[in-house]
């Protein structure tokens, strides 16, 4: 019979009268072997990742709570947790702890461009050695998430700028931007951020309709009805731009609302605070693995080759979130500073990727929703 540490009465009564049931002998040597049963801090974090790559998220956030009375602070740790308490719904606590002392001092470090990657599968044992690896990206985008759900919009907006500017080819953080920019009424900004966005990942419906709408405010119906038909082709069951694409021809009619809401359907998995995974860190469990099942690569325009400083080929690993009829729905590009990379060529790669198809890896015999690293030639 195993016994734990948690079993075993501490206080002196309790003790005495373990040791005349027991034997005095048998009960001291229950204590002296009781820490062998106590789990170390490596223990508890890999529980936790564990849990989190189930999308269990609120056991993954017991084990973390508690492994953080257990180690010295650590700001990878202490954002995990802000994370997974944002998705388990304690919104104001994320927030309280996403604008601590100790990540907000995170949000500071931007000094070296080699950490300026995504949390590796592997990242419990990042919340466990006392100092910050991640990237303050995720600081940043977080905030903005979380601002734009309680709308805080002059905090959103803020937050948001931070997060574009650590990934300027990013057009999620171009996305929260657009649409914290028209809550706080600077229409004009909302409406370049939104052509931003779409033009950087044409797999945003929600951009493409953001700008759209902008684009019918104006008076420009005919842009606003392609911007709302790229949505369509984007994602043809997104409601929103298909309701507007009607609208729109009607005489008279006005503008919709502009939206509120970041991203839809299962994109959402692609949000930092959002329940709905899978999280593009994670190993989510499959019986089959996803698999490249059609790439038509689409050659680079001469006008683009000629951008490219290197003319030797470049290679890039796009994560890739695809639908369970393997098509892909989001993407999320590696950094990359304009010079190595072009704002042209990451526009070709994103449009290009839309086209590829994809086996969906299975789980219990049905297909399911993944995220894929699929590997980009770049040929000057």
């Amino acid at each position: 019979m195993r016994f734990c540490r948690e079993r075993i009465p501490t206080c002196p009564r309790a003790h005495r009268l373990l040791t005349v049931l027991l034997g005095g002998v048998f009960a001291l040597s229950l204590v002296a072997a009781a820490p062998a049963c106590a789990r170390t801090a490596g223990q508890i974090a890999r529980d936790a990742r564990t849990h989190e790559d189930a999308g269990r998220y609120a056991a993954a956030l017991r084990h973390q709570l508690e492994l953080r009375r257990s180690i010295l602070t650590d700001a990878d740790l202490e954002l995990v947790i802000a994370l997974n308490e944002a998705r388990t719904g304690a919104v104001d606590s994320a927030w309280s702890r996403l604008h601590g002392g100790l990540l907000s001092a995170a949000l500071t470090d931007t000094g070296d461009v080699s950490r300026r990657h995504d949390y590796p599968y592997e990242r419990d044992g990042l919340w466990v050695n006392g100092r910050f690896d991640g990237w303050y990206w995720y600081v940043a985008r977080a905030r903005a998430e979380l601002a734009l759900e309680r709308g805080d919009w002059p905090a959103a907006r803020a937050a948001a700028h931070q997060a574009l500017e650590a990934r300027p080819y990013s057009g999620k953080d171009a996305l929260l931007l657009a649409l914290a920019a028209a809550r706080v009424g600077d229409l004009e900004f909302s409406e370049a951020a939104a052509a931003y966005a779409a033009h950087l990942e044409p797999s945003l419906p929600e951009a493409h309709h953001l700008l759209g709408l902008h684009l019918w405010r104006l008076g420009k119906r005919n842009e606003a009805t392609v911007a709302f038909q790229f949505a369509l082709q984007a994602d043809s069951s997104f409601t929103p731009a298909a309701l507007a694409l009607v609208r729109s021809r009607l005489p008279g009619a006005r503008a919709d609302t502009l939206p509120r809401g970041f991203l839809t359907g299962i994109r959402r998995a692609a949000e930092l605070t959002s329940p709905i995974g899978p999280k593009v860190e994670e190993d989510r469990q499959q019986d089959t693995s996803p698999m490249l099942a059609w790439n038509p690569h689409t050659p680079l325009p001469q006008e683009l080759i000629a951008q490219l400083r290197s003319k030797d080929p470049l290679t890039v690993y796009v994560h890739v979130l695809i639908d369970p009829g393997g098509r892909p729905r989001s993407l999320e590009l590696p950094y990359s500073s304009p010079e190595r990379i072009p704002l042209g060529v990451y526009h070709h790669l994103s449009k290009d990727i839309l086209s590829w198809r994809f086996v969906a890896p299975t789980r219990f015999g049905a297909p399911v929703v993944a995220w894929v690293t699929a590997e980009y030639q770049i040929n000057p």
